[in-house]
Formats: structure tokens, C-alpha cells, sequence
């Protein structure tokens, strides 16, 4: 194979390479995420506080969260009454992220599930 076949060869194989990582991280991004969340915990395996009464806060509210690609993106669709919690309007309402900030680095975790679809999708 010459060097300009081997450069086609490569370029057809990076086409929709983002795209193809978005989709391979969707349900394992969802499937790290919801780990943490049941298990109490923001987006930094941080704990959230507990409820009043000594229970974890949220756990029926993201279930119902859902994880897909738009592109070469993950987006995570969250019920309204999580921004309540992403970031409380009321002074002393416990913050208990699901996702992280805008513009905040990656957790760790989640980044982990972006780099092991980006090494799967290169060794195919």
C-alpha cells in the first residue's frame, strides 16, 4: 500500500469518529452516572447530604434521567426539579449536583468512560 493509499485509508477511518465515540459513551456515561447518584453522590463521587430524615436525597428523581448522542455529543436530560438541587435559589438548601458545572472539568469517572470509547472505537 503506497503512503496515499495508507492516508485514505486512515481518513475514512477517522470520518465520524467523534459521532462514533458520542454513541459508543452515551450508555456508559448513564450507567457510571446512575451508579453515583444511587449511591448518593454528585458527579465527583462526593456525598450529597441526606434528606431530613436520614435518606438519600433524589434517588427516584434520576432514574429517570437519560443519556443519548446528538452528534458528536453526550447530553444527559434531567427532570426539572433537578436544577432545584443543581443549584438552590433558597439560602441553605443543600446543593446536590447531578452533573457537573458549566465550563468545570470532567469528573474523573466520566472522563474514563470518554477515553475507554475513544481507545474502543480506535482498536475496531
Amino acid at each position: 500500500m503506497t503512503l496515499e493509499e495508507e492516508l485514505e485509508a486512515l481518513e475514512r477511518r477517522l470520518e465520524g469518529l467523534p459521532e462514533r465515540i458520542a454513541a459508543r459513551a452515551a450508555p456508559e456515561l448513564l450507567q457510571v452516572a446512575q451508579g453515583q447518584w444511587q449511591a448518593g453522590q454528585g458527579p465527583d463521587g462526593k456525598p450529597w447530604p441526606l434528606t431530613r430524615g436520614g435518606r438519600l436525597a433524589l434517588v427516584d428523581l434520576t432514574s429517570k434521567i437519560t443519556a443519548h448522542a446528538d452528534g458528536d455529543s453526550v447530553v444527559l436530560e434531567l427532570p426539572a426539579e433537578l436544577a432545584y438541587h443543581q443549584a438552590p435559589t433558597q439560602p441553605g438548601h443543600p446543593v446536590r449536583p447531578t452533573v457537573p458545572e458549566d465550563g468545570a472539568e470532567l469528573p474523573e469517572a466520566w472522563g474514563r468512560v470518554f477515553a475507554d470509547a475513544v481507545a474502543a472505537e480506535l482498536e475496531e
